[in-house]
């Protein structure tokens, strides 16, 4: 709170003050003090005040006779936008006739005017009540709405290409702040239009995807947020191109490294998993459900793998580092044995939309997989996958989105 007190009048400048501080608490830190037009003219230039407290019949300088037309010149200033335009004004004097000379002008500009006197104190009263409707005021915030209906978010380019391919009406490349650039796009269902803010991250791996994501929730605020992308799966369980919907994720290095008691190392495993929301399950197995459309994107692909893809909803392991050793897939799938893919971002993505201040979005991972985390890890099949989980996610969003922006 900043107040500007612009009075000559120090009797009534050291009762104003007085209320303030001692009765609301008010640092005197708070309270500027000018005495003219002139000094008010130099605070008003660099500071955007709370209040200004405003004695009608002031000097325009130091060395000079109090006048209401110089107090009616300030307004005047103010008003045409001189100044930083305070949040709020209110007049004082103790003389009728310069109350009368200001009452349109108050009126005008939906100030108060309040006259003062030295008997009663309940002038005084009406301005400890206006700067405490300001602090109730400073302290309000109106509730958040949604701004964008879906944020996508990927660890690769890549990965991010693929979703731009899609008919989504795209725009040129624009920042969202000082370091990150986005591509807007919309997504025509029926006679409606939704929007899509597309980004990637500038490295892999969680933190880069939860700091991404987090910060483009906060700008954007969409109601439903996506991470595509590629992924590696489990041998037996999963095909190249196979989507998987993570069902839930977590971070599999999260635990503890000691020594047992024949002082050899041992890591205690401690994941913390997060799952997602209930009402996209039912979702994914319905797309997951329809063959029609998933064998027609698989032929649609150049020189498609012999097996089409399928869809999943699994359990979706995520670490720091890119694995290509399969002894350590399997210790990995020691802490949850119906585990379909591994990767590197999607804990790190679920948890800053589950963190999200309200309105807080839905959060949905499906990344297709590329490769089985072994010694044969290459890149042959990246395209194919960011291929198969872009246009998997197009299949949901358009079939669902209505009803998750809703």
């Amino acid at each position: 709170m900043r107040i500007l007190l612009i009075d000559d009048n120090a009797p009534r400048v050291a009762r104003i003050i007085k209320r303030l501080t001692e009765d609301l608490g008010l640092d005197y830190q708070a309270i500027v003090s000018a005495r003219s037009t002139a000094e008010a003219a130099t605070q008003l230039k660099v500071e955007k005040f709370d209040l200004v407290l405003l004695d009608l019949i002031i000097p325009a300088r130091l060395d000079g006779e109090g006048d209401v037309r110089y107090a009616l010149q300030l307004l005047s200033e103010i008003h045409e936008g001189v100044y930083l335009m305070p949040r709020k004004i209110v007049g004082l004097t103790a003389y009728d006739d310069a109350a009368l000379a200001a009452q349109q002008t108050f009126r005008d500009g939906t100030w108060t005017l309040i006259v003062t006197n030295e008997i009663s104190d309940e002038w005084a009263d009406t301005i400890k009540n206006c700067v405490l409707y300001l602090r109730k005021e400073a302290n309000q915030h109106a509730p958040r709405d949604y701004a964008s209906d879906v944020l996508i978010v990927s660890a690769l380019p890549k990965e991010i290409e693929a979703v731009r391919r899609l008919p989504w009406q795209w725009k040129a490349s624009e920042p969202a702040d000082d370091n990150t650039f986005v591509v807007r796009g919309s997504i025509q269902i029926d006679d409606k239009s939704y929007s899509v803010v597309t980004a990637h991250a500038a490295r892999m791996g969680m933190v880069s995807a939860a700091v991404l994501t987090s910060k483009l929730i906060g700008i954007f605020a969409p109601k439903v947020c996506v991470m595509p992308g590629i992924c590696a799966g489990i041998p037996k369980r999963t095909e190249i191109g196979d989507v998987i919907f993570a069902d839930c994720s977590w971070d599999y290095q999260s635990g503890k490294h000691a020594m047992d008691e024949d002082g050899c190392s041992l890591f205690q495993q401690e994941p913390h998993q997060i799952a997602i929301d209930a009402r996209v399950a039912a979702y994914i197995d319905e797309i997951a459900k329809s063959e029609n459309s998933l064998t027609s994107i698989w032929k649609d692909w150049p020189n498609s793998p012999k097996v089409p893809f399928s869809v999943h909803r699994a359990p979706m392991a995520s670490g720091s580092a890119v694995l290509a050793d399969s002894d350590f897939v399997q210790s990995v799938l020691k802490q949850n044995r119906k585990i379909r893919a591994i990767e590197m971002e999607s804990y790190g993505f679920l948890h800053a939309c589950s963190m999200a201040s309200e309105p807080r979005p839905l959060g949905l991972v499906a990344k297709s997989v590329c490769d089985f985390a072994d010694n044969m890890k290459g890149d042959d099949y990246q395209a194919y996958a960011s291929y198969t989980s872009a246009q998997t996610i197009r299949l949901f969003l358009e079939r669902f989105l209505p009803t998750l922006a809703a």
